[in-house]
């Protein structure tokens, strides 16, 4: 009798417990966000948004996520890369990646 009050506190915390981590898994999903995939013609410089260089470089055929609006610092056009707090020169990003 012992062994089944056990087993049914169990089954009934185990029950308990499963919408809790269920709703905490789904929490962390990840949405789809409008970013576009461009490939990098030869090598550049990351900027702030300020225009400064960040030291930070993208490599000739890397592909880089950006978002598809153009901003303009200082009379240059750039490409905001998604999830980043920089920026690529237009003129480095030629080709859309498929």
């Amino acid at each position: 009798m012992k062994k089944n009050k056990i087993m049914l506190i169990s089954v009934v915390a185990l029950m308990g417990t499963a919408p809790i981590l269920s709703t905490t898994t789904s929490a962390h999903t990840v949405q789809a966000d409008s970013s576009i995939t461009k490939t990098i013609m030869h090598n550049a410089l990351a900027y702030d948004k300020d225009g400064n260089s960040t030291g930070h470089k993208y490599y000739v055929y890397g592909s880089v996520h950006v978002d598809p609006k153009l901003v303009t610092i200082n009379g240059s056009q750039y490409y905001k890369v998604t999830d980043k707090d920089e920026y690529i020169k237009v003129r480095v990003v030629l080709v859309k990646s498929f």
